[in-house]
């Protein structure tokens, strides 16, 4: 699963918008997002760096290792595209 499929799911397990979440990681961690970021990351536009897969992690509560086996889902991807 990439890791925008896996964010969406786990925030509409929760009932939660996109800015709702946003929101909790702001409140959580100090940051500054807005929903169109997190719109990003679930369309796989942007991927988050490893401070916002923690945070993810928190506010989701969902295991680290889950984030960053998605993560790496993705990067694996990138370099096997890149190759062609």
């Amino acid at each position: 699963m990439a890791i925008g499929e896996l964010i969406t799911d786990l925030r509409k397990a929760r009932g939660w918008s996109q800015g709702r979440l946003a929101s909790a990681i702001n409140d959580a961690f100090g940051t500054n997002l807005d929903r169109e970021y997190i719109s990003r990351w679930e369309r796989s536009k942007v991927t988050p760096g490893p401070f916002y897969l923690r945070c993810l992690s928190a506010v989701l509560d969902v295991p680290l290792g889950v984030v960053f086996k998605c993560h790496a889902h993705i990067r694996s991807d990138a370099r096997v595209t890149a190759a062609w």
